[in-house]
C-alpha cells in the first residue's frame, strides 16, 4: 500500500475544488455540487480506513504497493472479508463513485495531465484502485 502519510483528506478536497475551477476544465453539471460530492466520498473513505489499516497490518510486507497475498486466496484477506462485507461493498462503491465523479469533469491541455497526477486527488484514487484490488474476491 502506498505511504500512509501521502494521503491528506483535506488537500484531497482542496485540490478538487481547484482542479474543477480551472478554466481549463469543464464541469457537467453544478461545480460546488461536485465539490461537495468529492467531499462526501473522502468522509466515506475516511470512515472505512481504521478497518482498511487493520486489514494492511495483517498483511506480510513492508506496507509499500500492493502485497502478493492480494493476488490469491490469502486466507488473511478471506477471513477479513467475512468480517467486514459492507467494507468490502463500500470500497466498490467508492471506487465506481470515484469514476462517476471524473465522468463529469473534462480537463484541457494542461489540466489533464494534473487529473491523475501525484496530488492528493490522485493519492485517493491510488488507495482506492489498491484496496479494491486487495479486498474484491478473486473470483469477481
Amino acid at each position: 500500500m502506498t505511504d500512509q502519510a501521502t494521503y491528506d483528506p483535506d488537500a484531497a478536497v482542496s485540490a478538487f475544488e481547484g482542479l474543477v475551477d480551472r478554466p481549463d476544465v469543464s464541469v457537467s453539471g453544478d461545480t460546488a455540487e461536485l465539490v461537495e460530492e468529492f467531499g462526501r466520498l473522502v468522509e466515506r473513505y475516511e470512515s472505512i480506513e481504521p478497518e482498511l489499516r487493520e486489514l494492511q497490518s495483517a498483511l506480510p510486507g513492508d506496507g509499500d504497493g500492493i502485497p502478493v497475498a492480494a493476488f490469491v486466496a490469502d486466507e488473511t484477506i478471506e477471513q477479513w472479508r467475512g468480517r467486514n462485507p459492507e467494507v468490502v461493498t463500500e470500497i466498490q462503491r467508492l471506487f465506481e463513485d470515484y469514476q462517476r465523479i471524473f465522468e463529469r469533469v473534462d480537463p484541457e491541455g494542461d489540466a489533464a495531465d494534473e487529473t491523475s497526477g501525484d496530488d492528493a486527488v490522485g493519492a485517493l484514487m491510488d488507495r482506492l484502485v489498491v484496496w479494491k484490488t486487495i479486498v474484491q474476491s478473486p473470483d469477481e
